[in-house]
């Protein structure tokens, strides 16, 4: 066979090898073509700009408008360069303080999950009500906003805007009040923005956010949005 393969010319010496070879030589192609695809997916995944999380939101009728609000309203909020697709929206989180919940399990598998993005650092922004915002608060899971998130949110006015409320006492004993309850926390040292919304809803940001200044930008713009 050796004479005869030296024989060959080259174009013969090309015919032999892929008529006794040719299965090897697809299968071989393939292979390389799997790990090509799962090497370059793995090196250029795509991670969005920002993960805003939304837990213990209720359902609304104009669920498309809070949707565009919350992702192209930012896109477009003073040339922040963000596209709106590299906005993860994720909805359907639920947190529930007791076990005697008509849907347990749902909310133990969404904690789960939740858990899960936050040990995995992707989430950075929640959208929650006031039970979610003190379950989150009590395991620590929020970052204390800068003074110049919060300020304008501890003014002491309600005007129609569910803005935080203080108690009026002197600014280092003033104390956060989230619906008559006192947090125990003075101005400047708050986890969370009220939104203006008709529903009793909070923004904060995840303590291990990989994309902080991206998050307190996002929050300076939903205290201007209106959902």
């Amino acid at each position: 066979m050796s004479n005869t393969f030296k024989k060959l010319s080259t174009k013969g010496k090309f015919q032999y090898i892929f008529d006794y070879y040719r299965w090897h030589i697809i299968l071989g192609l393939v292979v390389f073509g799997i790990l090509f695809s799962i090497i370059y997916n793995a090196t250029h995944k795509h991670s969005p700009a920002l993960s805003v999380a939304c837990i213990n939101t209720p359902t609304c009728d104009n669920l498309n408008h809070v949707d565009s609000t919350l992702t192209q309203g930012y896109a477009s909020y003073e040339n922040t360069g963000i596209n709106p697709n590299d906005i993860e929206l994720i909805r359907g989180f639920r947190i529930a303080n007791t076990k005697d919940s008509v849907d347990y399990e749902y909310t133990y598998a969404s904690n789960m999950k939740f858990l899960a993005r936050i040990t995995d650092k992707a989430v950075d922004v929640v959208i929650v009500d006031k039970k979610a915002l003190h379950t989150l608060e009590k395991n620590g899971y929020l970052m204390k906003l800068p003074k110049t998130i919060v300020s304008d949110s501890l003014d002491g006015k309600q005007a129609g805007k569910n803005q935080t409320t203080i108690d009026g006492k002197q600014a280092g004993k003033i104390q956060t009040t989230i619906d008559g309850k006192q947090t125990g926390k003075s101005q400047g040292d708050s986890d969370a923005i009220r939104l203006n919304c008709n529903k009793e809803l909070y923004a904060a940001v995840i303590k291990n956010t990989p994309h902080q200044k991206e998050a307190l930008s996002y929050l300076k713009y939903l205290k201007k949005a209106d959902l």
